[in-house]
């Protein structure tokens, strides 16, 4: 009864329609490769005094691209030294010695040397 109710849902499981998508027809103005020059102002072309006051302001708050670069590597500089206090710590050793017992050996007396 279960191999037949496997059976039955890979069989239900290939019974789609298919459904072929349309093609799609983009504007001329987005095509690829075309290259759309954007005015360096261009919320003045809505000619609202409230978006230029705004727009100043932001201009006037936002970083260089150079800071914000310099910004993003002390971050990234400080989220590694973070994570690296979660890293295991590995240390290694090494020591070694030397004895060497003699063969003569007085009576009442031992050494090494």
């Amino acid at each position: 009864m279960r191999r037949l109710l496997v059976v039955a849902a890979l069989a239900a499981a290939g019974c789609a329609p298919h459904n072929a998508q349309p093609p799609t027809h983009l504007p001329d103005a987005t095509r690829p490769g075309e290259q759309v020059v954007v005015a360096r102002d261009w919320w003045k072309a809505f000619g609202d005094p409230a978006l230029d006051r705004l727009m100043d302001a932001a201009f006037a708050a936002s970083p260089t691209f150079e800071s914000a670069v310099a910004r993003v590597d002390a971050a990234q500089a400080r989220a590694g030294i973070a994570g690296s206090q979660q890293l295991p710590v590995v240390g290694a050793g090494a020591a070694a010695s030397r004895q060497k017992l003699s063969t003569e050996t007085n009576p009442g007396a031992s050494g090494n040397f």
